[in-house]
């Protein structure tokens, strides 16, 4: 059977270092009775020690601790001292958790698990709230149709939320700032290079779903999260079908078990939908967070970006949601962004590959102050995206890609 330990050995084995020293302080000194030779006025003695070194309260817990560390299992058997045999590892029957002796049986668990009392690893994070009642209009394929070509009404959004300010100029018009459209020509003449960081979208291997979490019509705030994923049967027409997605772990936070890419205060008036952003006109903090790109090298990269916002229109009839169409903008933060582009040149020294690099960095100018301390350092960008109905089948339960 599992011995079961209330407290971690260090901790027990430091009590009752404290209480030997006491002990045998009071054997040298004569702490017991003056001429005692009964082992029970030792005991006493020793209690008295055990009760001065760690306060009255205290003494019931350590003796009992004690009892349970050494204890034998075996019925009838007697309580032995503690350093009269070596401490035996019980994990018969346990794949995880404590040994009874300090140590550990099996492995740690896998992503998105924990350890249960029984010694089995369980699933903690698993299916979202589930994808908006597991229905087929409860998630939304993005099929990234492209980047906008410039700083107008269809092609990018008012990111900063001032009117009167547009990116790039000159050709920008009406508030939207899209600064990213300036270098968009020059990326797409070197496209090896561009491939590698986007094919996957591109050729649908990997999608982002949207999931609107409390979904409505009267004007009560919702959420949008979005999940990384892959389709569960490659024939499907992603673009125009109700394909069936397999979740990646990598969506949720690996400690908190969080949705990493969430757009709050989401809206929809009966035809358009709209979320992220500040939470009102002109304040913060705005939506950010880390936007997960898979590549073709078989690496995550983690593309940070802040300001996101998404509006699109919805196209709906008798049965439901039939699709949306609109633009997820945002502000891409260039010292980041060169970051991830340096980890894959890390993995893989390509050519290609390595004038992106240059281009990003010598090109792609900032036009919106992400810190308030007057420099550029973010980038905004408008990507326009289509949507069908979509459902999540199922969450992988370890990382697909490696860390």
């Amino acid at each position: 059977m599992k011995l079961k330990v209330k407290e971690p050995h260090f901790a027990i084995l430091g009590r009752l270092l404290t209480a030997g020293l006491l002990c045998a302080a009071c054997w040298v000194f004569g702490c017991a009775r003056s001429g005692s030779s009964d082992p029970a006025d030792a005991d006493l003695a020793a209690d008295r020690a055990v009760e001065e070194a760690t306060g009255p309260e205290e003494v019931k817990h350590v003796v009992d601790a004690t009892r349970e560390v050494v204890a034998e299992r075996d019925q009838g058997t007697e309580l032995r001292e503690i350093a009269d045999e070596p401490c035996v590892p019980q994990c018969e029957g346990w794949e995880c958790g404590p040994d009874g002796c300090g140590g550990l049986c099996g492995s740690p668990c896998c992503w998105g698990c924990r350890c249960s009392g029984e010694g089995k690893c369980v699933t903690v994070c698993g299916p979202p709230g589930y994808v908006y009642g597991g229905g087929w209009d409860g998630t939304f394929g993005m099929t990234f149709v492209e980047f906008g070509t410039a700083g107008r009404p269809g092609e990018g959004l008012d990111i900063d939320m001032q009117p009167d300010t547009c990116a790039p100029v000159p050709t920008c018009s009406d508030g939207v700032d899209n600064q990213f459209s300036s270098i968009l020509s020059e990326l797409e003449g070197h496209s090896a290079g561009l491939d590698i960081l986007l094919a996957p979208f591109r050729t649908g291997e990997f999608s982002l779903l949207m999931e609107p979490y409390g979904w409505n019509s009267d004007g009560t705030e919702f959420i949008l999260k979005l999940y990384l994923a892959m389709r569960e049967d490659d024939s499907c027409i992603y673009s125009t079908e109700p394909c069936e997605y397999l979740g990646l772990a990598e969506s949720f936070d690996e400690v908190s078990c969080e949705v990493v890419m969430v757009m709050e205060g989401a809206t929809f008036d009966g035809k358009t939908l709209r979320a992220g952003g500040p939470r009102n006109y002109g304040s913060w903090p705005w939506t950010e967070f880390g936007i997960l790109i898979p590549t073709t090298l078989g690496i995550l990269m983690g593309v940070y970006v802040s300001h996101v916002q998404l509006v699109a229109d919805v196209e709906v009839d008798e049965t439901g949601v039939v699709s949306l169409s609109g633009i997820l903008g945002g502000v891409l933060h260039k010292e980041y962004l060169l970051q991830g582009v340096d980890r894959l040149l890390d993995v893989l020294t390509d050519s290609s590959l390595a004038v992106i690099r240059e281009i990003l960095a010598d090109e792609l100018v900032g036009d919106i102050d992400i810190d308030k301390d007057g420099t550029m350092g973010g980038v905004s960008f408008g990507l326009k995206f289509h949507s069908v109905p979509a459902r999540i089948v199922d969450f992988l339960d370890d990382w697909y890609f490696p860390r």
